[in-house]
């Protein structure tokens, strides 16, 4: 399998199951992107990507509720959107409508973009707030 979408730590937001999380949804996109799928194949891989991400959106948005993270409303308006195209993307690779070339700038665009633009600000929202794991202020005692 060729690999076109290559994880660097730079994506990392400081949370070790979202960031898992992300890791992942590379490996699945390299996956869904693979020149040697037949259309089934590509078909029954971005189903799978999108029963992970509605996961993953679950987790991440819980966690943006529960620390009260000002960017909710927003990030989860781009989770929506994000969900709806891929369910077109799905739609089309069923059909045969979307091309690969399609398929390939979706998936960048959401593992790039999205990662980079919105989910690292909601790292470090967190990271200030001091709410990833291994990331607590220590308190020593008196």
């Amino acid at each position: 399998m060729t690999t076109y979408f290559i994880w660097l730590d730079e994506y990392n937001i400081g949370s070790d199951t979202i960031d898992q999380q992300h890791k992942y949804l590379f490996d699945l996109a390299n996956q869904i992107v693979d020149p040697h799928n037949d259309q089934q194949k590509t078909y029954h891989n971005v189903l799978a990507l999108y029963h992970y991400t509605k996961q993953h959106f679950k987790g991440e948005e819980a966690l943006m509720k529960q620390y009260n993270y000002s960017g909710y409303e927003e990030h989860v308006k781009e989770h929506d959107l994000l969900t709806k195209r891929l369910d077109e993307i799905s739609s089309g690779i069923n059909s045969g409508e979307t091309s690969p070339r399609d398929v390939m700038e979706f998936m960048r665009s959401w593992l790039l973009d999205h990662i980079l633009g919105k989910d690292i600000l909601l790292g470090d929202f967190l990271r200030q707030h001091n709410e990833f794991e291994g990331h607590k202020k220590q308190t020593t005692p008196a």
